[in-house]
This record gives structure tokens, sequence and C-alpha cells, in this order.
């Protein structure tokens, strides 16, 4: 319709031209790469349920795994029986995660889900909702907070990591307070490694900020310049959350500002090598008039904290593999034989 009504337009032939290539590129684009098409909510398909019995102590998790520690290797997954291929060894949600400022304008910022139809926020109009449903959650969660701050952070061009740590340091705010919060990391000092991020019932949840808190950082192994880089993000973060936000209305913020922002750098460090990738699958043809061939590649639109896939070392051959499998929710699979007492290890550079 557009190309159509170019004849009719006041436009200067250069224009008119301009105008022209640029909508038939755009056609060309929409010709020969379809974006897969999310499903109704109430259509998805169910998640997998994990293999074997619940978790008593990992509720997103199956009794096939289990936590140790070793101090070459600190904190990491082990089996506690033999595993088979394709196994569904846990089904997380992460704690926080935030979808990549690129995306704004396609995805929900709640559910990271795309969508056609998309509502702004009430306020700030950066960020879109598929639901007024996904337009409250993300408020009441986070976004009271964060959406004044938006702006700013978007004009300094803050990393995506950064945006993640703010958003699991409003969480920990709402749910403890930042006094009290404080004040229950400073006791679990005491508690030995291997049980550090366990509530008091024994459990090691995914909806807990105690486990993220205590991931490693590795801070020791980061260059100057990316720690350097790191701090200065954290201090322009805090800057906007004291500026322009009520973040420290119910404490005193000269007394507290700075043990924040250290958990906001800590927390950007500890993304930089914890953080999980969220993505979703694009379907697309390659001259779908002529060979009608359908290709798919995984886009990576996010990023996500979970506190068990978190604890999932790294190996260039891993025997475990992990995929988003809807929104931002992480399935833990067995790619390979896994002999009981074997650590469970994946490739997250792929």
């Amino acid at each position: 319709n557009a190309l159509k009504a170019l004849s009719s337009a006041e436009l200067t032939e250069d224009r008119r031209q301009k105008i022209k290539g640029e909508l038939e590129n755009l056609l060309k684009n929409y010709r020969s790469a379809k974006a897969f098409i999310n499903l109704p909510k109430n259509e998805e398909p169910q998640l997998p349920k994990c293999s074997y019995r619940k978790n008593s102590k990992f509720p997103c998790a199956s009794d096939c795994v289990e936590i140790k520690y070793s101090p070459e290797m600190g904190r990491y997954i082990s089996a506690t029986r033999d595993i088979k291929v394709g196994d569904v060894l846990a089904v997380e949600k992460p704690f926080a995660s935030e979808l990549d400022p690129k995306y704004f304008e396609t995805h929900c910022y709640n559910c990271l889900r795309r969508c056609e139809a998309l509502l702004p926020c009430c306020f700030c109009s950066l960020v879109m909702y598929c639901s007024e449903e996904c337009r409250s959650s993300s408020w009441d969660e986070s976004h009271y907070i964060g959406c004044s701050t938006l702006p700013t952070l978007q004009k300094l061009e803050i990393c995506e990591k950064g945006y993640l740590a703010l958003k699991i340091m409003i969480k920990a705010r709402k749910t403890n307070g930042i006094k009290s919060l404080l004040e229950s990391l400073a006791a679990e000092e005491k508690v030995e490694e291997i049980k550090k991020g366990f509530n008091n019932k024994g459990i090691y949840s995914s909806s807990d900020y105690s486990p993220i808190y205590w991931l490693v950082t590795h801070t020791e192994k980061l260059t100057s310049v990316t720690l350097f880089l790191c701090s200065i993000t954290a201090a322009c973060i805090l800057y906007c959350l004291e500026t322009m936000t009520d973040f420290f209305s119910d404490i005193n913020v000269n007394e507290y500002k700075y043990e924040v922002g250290g958990l906001l750098l800590r927390h950007i460090c500890s993304l930089l090598a914890n953080s999980h990738a969220v993505e979703e699958t694009l379907y697309f043809t390659e001259n779908d008039w002529e060979t009608g061939s359908l290709k798919k590649k995984p886009v990576l639109i996010g990023c996500a904290i979970h506190a068990v896939l978190s604890l999932v070392n790294h190996s260039c051959d891993p025997n475990v593999i992990r995929m988003t499998h809807r929104e931002d929710i992480c399935v833990l699979h067995a790619m390979k034989p896994i002999a009981r007492g074997e650590q469970m290890q994946a490739d997250f550079t792929n």
C-alpha cells in the first residue's frame, strides 16, 4: 500500500526513489526472513518435567543432582546416579532477567516474548508489554524503581549486565529491605562455603536473593580495564538510584549507599561469568520463492541469572546443555551418559 501511495505523494523525485528503495528492501527482507510467531500462552506446549523425582533441596531440579565443593573448583553440580542421554536435570525460572535494549520495541519487557501489538509502560514509554498483566507484574516487581532511571541509563549506553544488576538489587530490596538484607548477608559470611545460599529450611531456591549473592565473582581474574568499567557502571547506576528514585526512602542514604554500590559492582562482575543468554528461535527461509527450504537459528535477546544453572561449570567437552525453552525459563538436559559422582559441565560459549 505504501508503494502504491508513492505515486501520488507530494515528494521530489529523489525523495520518492529513496523511499521506494527502502520499502522494496523491507519487503524483500520480510519475504526471505520469517520470524517465529509465538503461540498464545494458553496454546503453548507444557514445559518438560524433570526426570526422576523432585529434588528436596533444589525445587527446580531432579533428585539426580547435588551440590559438592572442592577448594580447586569451588561449588559444582554432581550426579547422584547414572544419568541417561536426554534426561531433564533442571527446569529453572531465573531470579531476574533483562531484555536487550534493542528489542524494547519488539518484545515484552516482562516475559520477553515477541509480540506484534505491544502496550507501552504508562510512564517511561521506553519498554513495552504483551498484556496488561505483564505490564502490572513488571511494575510491581521492579519497574516501579527502574522506570525513571531507564532514559538516563540508555543515554549512558549502560551494558546489559548493568541493567540486570539493577533489577537484581531492586528485587532484593523489595523482598528484604536493604538494612535486613545486609545483616543477613553478614550472618551468612560465617557459614561454610557449601551451605551458602541455602535458606533456613535448607532449600536452595531460585527465587531467593542469597544464592545469587554468593555466586563466585571472579574479580581476581578480571583485567584492570574491565574492573574499572564495571566500577563506573555501578557508580552511574547508584547515582541514578539516589537522585531519581525512592530506592533509599526507608533508610539513611548516606549510611547505606556505598554498601548498595558495592553490591551493584559485585553483581556486575559476577554476571560477566554467571549470567545466561536468553534466546528465541527464528525460523526463516532462504529464497523461499525458489526452494522453500526452512532453516532456524537462535537469536540472543537478553540475559538472565539462575541460581542453580550458574553452579554448572564450563567445559569444552560438555556433558549437559542448557536451552531456553520458553520466555526466560532454562531447561538443563544431559547430552552424554553421566556416571554417578561425575561433575556436570556445559559449554556456555555456544
